[in-house]
């Protein structure tokens, strides 16, 4: 389901696990600027954050404070704070907006947990047609070095947004800057600036996005909270066999999400639908991201972890029964595996494997907007 508004959008991702009423369907909201500026922000042929060395170095302005500024500022934050260690400095975004003063504030009202991650900056009121834009001073500190490392247009107007982009292009041509340009579709000019004979040299560093032909494919459509979920989920899974010393020619399951069969990214979609039941089982339920430290510093406690990861065997053990699978030694072909039996059968090492996942939760969630929280005891009747 298409929400346009991408604050609507947010604040149903809590309510969404509720809402997986049958397995048959499955219910995903999305919204065109937040998959626009995930696909942005994620591609790594553009992305800022490439390591935690690049991503410290990173320093965004964003021209256009809109729906689409707006998302792909909280993307970047959520992605820095990923690759980046808990001490990093803050992540540096420059606002070039009319109003940049007043949305930035707001922006960060109702986002609050952007302030210790980013050092958001907004300008004068200034609009790209004006000298004080067009002078490009902006960019620049006392010694006429660049200050940006990625620029990203986001006028809702195509002719207005790659003007400004060529004339950024223009006056940077001596510094390696990379210029993004919004664009609601990939036609004309822009089309034009994508082909190889044309981009090269300084056009090069320009890359007219197209938001409607990158955020409505189908597997951006479909790549709701649910499927954010279940990525972070298989991320957590993966960095924990490499702590363990595993490689992906010792366990195939090693790879990243686009090359996982389609049969784990289903079954981490129902770990992911799940969430929201196991919450419930400890006193605990999901709400929108308020504050980064205090969201991935939530732990549970021993019991809590012991409790949720015995749930998340007996569904994984429905899960699998219900796909014909039968317990005996691990065949993918004849469908036997040997973990189809109660929690107390299982080895601790095997066991631990769902301690891991439920440990990893409170950053899977922040990862997707949402943290945990204790829900209040109900006072007891007289």
């Amino acid at each position: 389901m298409h929400v346009f508004d991408p604050q609507l959008h947010a604040l149903l991702r809590p309510v969404q696990g509720a809402l997986q009423v049958a397995r048959t369907f499955r219910l995903e909201f999305f919204n065109t600027f937040d998959s626009g500026a995930r696909a942005l922000v994620d591609d790594p042929a553009h992305s800022p954050f490439a390591g935690p060395e690049s991503a410290q170095a990173a320093c965004l302005v964003v021209v256009g404070l809109g729906q689409m500024g707006e998302s792909l500022v909280l993307r970047a934050a959520a992605s820095y704070r990923g690759p980046c260690p808990p001490a990093a400095p803050p992540l540096r975004i420059t606002v070039v907006d009319r109003r940049a003063t007043q949305r930035v504030k707001a922006l960060l009202v109702r986002y609050p947990w952007l302030a210790p991650i980013c050092k958001i900056e907004p300008l004068p009121p200034m609009d790209v047609s004006e000298a004080e834009f067009l002078s490009y001073q902006f960019l620049f500190d006392a010694a006429g070095q660049c200050l940006a490392t990625h620029i990203y247009v986001c006028i809702d107007d195509d002719a207005r947004s790659l003007a400004a982009a060529l004339g950024l292009l223009r006056r940077l041509r001596d510094d390696p800057v990379q210029i993004i340009a919004r664009m609601v579709e990939e036609r004309g000019l822009a089309h034009l600036l994508r082909q190889p004979e044309v981009n090269q040299g300084g056009l090069a560093r320009l890359y007219p996005f197209s938001l409607l032909e990158r955020s409505c494919r189908w597997t951006m459509v479909v790549d709701g909270t649910c499927e954010v979920l279940a990525r972070a989920l298989h991320d957590a899974y993966v960095r924990h066999q490499r702590q363990l010393g595993h490689t992906p020619e010792t366990n195939k399951s090693m790879v990243p999400w686009e090359q996982s069969p389609d049969d784990l990214k289903e079954s981490n979609r129902q770990q992911a639908d799940h969430i929201a039941v196991k919450l419930a089982a400890v006193g605990c339920g999901m709400e929108l991201l308020t504050d980064w430290t205090a969201a991935v510093a939530f732990t549970f406690t021993s019991a809590e972890v012991e409790k949720l990861a015995e749930m998340e065997h007996d569904r994984w053990v429905a899960e699998r029964l219900e796909k014909g699978y039968r317990l005996g030694p691990r065949d993918p072909v004849r469908k036997t595996i040997p973990y189809l039996v109660a929690w107390g059968q299982l080895t601790n090492e095997v066991q631990e494997y769902d301690r891991e996942a439920v440990r990893r939760l409170p950053w899977a969630l922040a990862g997707a907007g949402l943290q945990i929280y204790r829900l209040k005891p109900r006072p007891r009747s007289p």
